[in-house]
């Protein structure tokens, strides 16, 4: 055998060679990121045949997009006011309601800083979240099974198995990739000591912290069944302390993250119900659904058989190589470690409640809302992630079992893999790459507008202000609307209101409020709204700005629309833009509407009501776009509130680049008068 396959497949697990074989054996996991690269890129087509125009056009990932734009504008500007980000006027620390995904922005800062749109950024690290997840699987198993063929399926079944397309929209679940290559450097930190696994173990355990603060927990319980398996496996002291110093280290860098989350809990007192967290925990058939975007017949009829609505099936060839591995290696250390995470992250996914012989049981789970954040987390299932690591590595130790004393393995390997690969390809998910909603006329002119709040309107659903959020990367003016895990309290109200604009009363309480821009999207405006919006004068107070006309549009995917320009009155641009109603549950959009979720064909885009809350997953289909009239007027405030009395006074900048403060009141008290009160529009 030559010495390359040799040490590949046949070094004892946890034992690393030396010398010129160890830099030959980087080759194997070059060539595996590669073969991960070209499946992520061929599974997800045509997303990378044109990055900057393309995406999943869904809610989730309009304001992921922003958050990463966010990130890293603001991270070059004020990095110190990073939280303060320019949605949910006029509540400080805005970031902290949704995930901050810094890590995932570091990553994507040097596109943008290359002059790449925050579209382009976003789908770079999309893909390098497959890659790079696939890559740190790969290292880990063959860190813990010594076989080349072994640690590649393993790579293969957790970059690209049922789960992640699933939450293919959720860019903080896809980001996992730190996990692996945090506990790889904590066995190596135990038995070396050296201060490159040491660094390895602060690093990767702080940026898998703050990719998800569902894998944060998560990290913690990885890291202690890590810690148990190597004290048992013995090692220095001296290794001990410089563990622990790494953790500290890494909790230092972590803390002031936390801390931000923790005021905005606090202060609103945001929380998770347990039967909330009970309907989004997976079951024991989940780990046996493939999901919706499943090919094989096999897979369509197992799926069709459970339907949990949660899939975790990692795959046939890892079920059956890790019961391999189970049998095989019983006993060993390696074993016994990669099943005790197995069997942690299975029961944590169960959530609070646990099924046996029809009698509910209290799950772990329930000993997590104990924890710092604990109670935020609404959805266990997303804990699943270690259990499907542990059994990929389980699936590496029965694959080297299996090749011992065998020849071909690279033959077998690539025929393991193919197996693997046909399982996992998403069936029809190109049907949801679509093109990405272009910034309309009035995002671009904001852009040169003087600073001012920013009210878009209709804000009707989540997605609303998910698609509004999008577009201000395109000025960043403070905005009214936000999307996020959580609402703050009020936000609701400026819906509500939306829908009388333009009353008299509803531009009192925007003037009130600070709001100096109302902007509204006539396409997006149900019928009678817009007629009565075209029809009636405005208010005391407010003028028309700016009136952009596009021309009519047919066509079945989100079209890019270059708008034309009226002349408005004659001031300088000082606009805003107009509000909507908020219908807190809708089953389903207005028809001739463009619709940017996508249904159980497709995403499963779950819609949240005002609080965050996902009580029911309310799904909408895809949805073609028709003939709109695709006007956009624009209003000025006169004489905007630039103070309010606020119950406690919170800073905030009256303006961009300027050091001067207002307070402002940190809830929002919206009046709604008995005529304005509002029903639900199917």
């Amino acid at each position: 055998m030559p010495p390359l396959r040799r040490a590949t497949e046949e070094s004892p697990p946890g034992e690393r060679p030396d010398g010129p074989v160890r830099g030959r054996k980087r080759l194997p996991v070059v060539a595996a990121g590669l073969a991960y690269l070209a499946i992520a890129a061929a599974m997800t087509w045509p997303l990378l045949a044109a990055p900057s125009r393309l995406g999943f056009a869904n809610m989730d990932v309009f304001g992921n997009v922003w958050t990463l734009a966010w990130d890293v504008h603001q991270g070059a500007r004020d990095p110190l006011r990073l939280f303060d980000s320019n949605m949910f006027f006029p509540y400080t620390l805005s970031l902290a309601y949704a995930e901050s995904l810094l890590p995932q922005a570091l990553l994507a800062a040097p596109v943008v800083a290359l002059g790449g749109s925050p579209l382009l950024a976003y789908n770079v690290v999309f893909i390098l979240s497959f890659v790079m997840s696939g890559v740190g699987a790969y290292l880990l198993a063959e860190d813990v099974a010594g076989s080349a063929g072994g640690a590649f399926l393993a790579g293969l079944a957790f970059a690209f198995c049922a789960y992640r397309w699933a939450h293919v929209v959720h860019l903080q679940s896809l980001t996992v990739q730190w996990l692996p290559l945090a506990l790889l450097s904590l066995r190596r930190l135990w038995r070396s000591g050296s201060t490159a696994a040491a660094a390895g173990l602060a690093l990767f355990t702080t940026l898998q912290v703050l990719s998800s603060g569902y894998y944060a927990l998560l990290m913690a319980i990885a890291l202690g069944i890590t810690m148990l398996a190597e004290w048992r496996r013995g090692g220095a002291p001296r290794n001990a302390r410089r563990m622990v110093a790494a953790l500290v280290v890494s909790g230092l860098c972590v803390l002031p993250v936390f801390a931000a989350y923790r005021v905005v809990q606090q202060r609103h007192g945001f929380t998770r119900g347990r039967d909330e967290a009970a309907a989004w925990s997976a079951r024991p058939a989940s780990y046996l659904d493939p999901g919706v975007f499943v090919g094989p017949p096999h897979l369509a009829r197992l799926h069709s058989m459970i339907q949990d609505g949660e899939p975790l099936y990692p795959g046939t060839v890892i079920w059956v190589l890790a019961a391999v591995g189970i049998v095989a290696a019983r006993g060993t250390l390696e074993a016994m470690w990669a099943a005790a995470l197995t069997v942690t992250g299975f029961v944590l996914s169960l959530g609070p409640r646990i099924d046996v012989a029809g009698v509910q049981l209290p799950g772990p789970f329930l000993l997590l809302r104990w924890l710092p954040g604990g109670a935020l987390l609404r959805t266990p299932s997303r804990l699943a992630v270690l259990a499907l690591l542990g059994l990929g590595l389980l699936a590496a130790l029965g694959w080297a079992q299996l090749m011992k004393g065998r020849r071909l393995h690279a033959a077998l390997a690539l025929a393991a893999a193919a197996l693997v690969t046909l399982e996992a390809w998403p069936v029809d998910l190109a049907g949801a790459v679509r093109p990405f909603p272009h910034p309309p006329a009035s995002a671009e002119w904001l852009r040169t507008a003087a600073p001012g709040v920013v009210l878009e309107l209709p804000w009707d659903i989540p997605s609303d202000s998910a698609l509004y959020l999008y577009w201000s990367t395109r000025h960043w003016q403070r905005m009214v609307n936000g999307f996020g895990s959580f609402d703050p309290p009020g936000i609701i109200g400026f819906g509500l209101l939306g829908n009388r604009w333009p009353s008299a009363y509803s531009a009192a309480q925007f003037r009130k409020a600070g709001i100096r821009y109302v902007v509204v999207h006539m396409d997006r405006v149900r019928a009678p709204h817009k007629a009565r919006i075209l029809a009636a004068e405005l208010p005391e107070g407010v003028r028309l700005e700016a009136d952009f006309v596009a021309d009519r549009v047919r066509r079945a995917r989100a079209t890019v629309v270059r708008p034309e320009t009226r002349k408005a009155s004659g001031s300088k641009p000082e606009a805003c833009v107009s509000k909507r109603k908020k219908s807190r549950q809708r089953p389903t959009l207005p028809p001739g509407r463009p619709d940017s979720t996508i249904g159980a064909g497709g995403l499963n885009g779950r819609v949240r009501n005002g609080n965050g809350c996902d009580p029911s997953a309310m799904v909408t289909g895809m949805k073609c776009q028709r003939t709109i009239d695709r006007r956009r007027v624009l209003f000025k405030v006169v004489g905007a509130a630039r103070t309010v009395q606020a119950r406690r006074p919170l800073a905030r900048p009256e303006a961009r680049g300027k050091a001067k403060t207002t307070t402002f009141s940190n809830t929002i008290n919206v009046m709604v008068k008995p005529h304005d009160r509002l029903v639900p529009v199917s």
